[in-house]
């Protein structure tokens, strides 16, 4: 690959959230952060999130 960069895959935030609310679970909290580098980083755009839910 150029650069020696790699591949991800992931799910879109529908499929994340969405498939939590679907069974059950009721958002608490949502979080979210930037990789720490490069240009997103520097955009203050976030790349990760995680999500505080509770069953029901």
């Amino acid at each position: 690959l150029e650069n020696d960069w790699g591949i991800e895959f992931s799910h879109s935030i529908e499929e994340q959230i969405g498939g939590q609310l679907k069974a059950g679970f009721v958002l608490a909290d949502i979080f979210e952060d930037t990789n720490g580098s490069g240009r997103l980083h520097e955009l203050n755009v976030p790349t990760f999130y995680a999500t505080k839910a509770i069953k029901i």
